[in-house]
């Protein structure tokens, strides 16, 4: 594989706005994805602990 070396200045901290659907789109599914991971993660997590009050209540009668 052959390098290319290149020589000069570059601007460096800036931000490239990049307006397309497709991204937007990308991003939104992205965050709805991680709303739906975080709410069964949590919903989970509820039921696991009513699973493990109830049989634990139960053992003890």
């Amino acid at each position: 594989m052959d390098y290319m070396i290149i020589k000069g200045l570059y601007e460096a901290g800036q931000e490239d706005e990049l307006k397309s659907p497709v991204l937007d789109n990308a991003t939104a599914a992205l965050e709805g994805t991680a709303i739906k991971f975080s709410n069964d993660a949590i919903s989970d997590a509820k039921s696991e602990l009513v699973t493990h009050r109830i049989s634990k209540e139960s053992r003890q009668k």
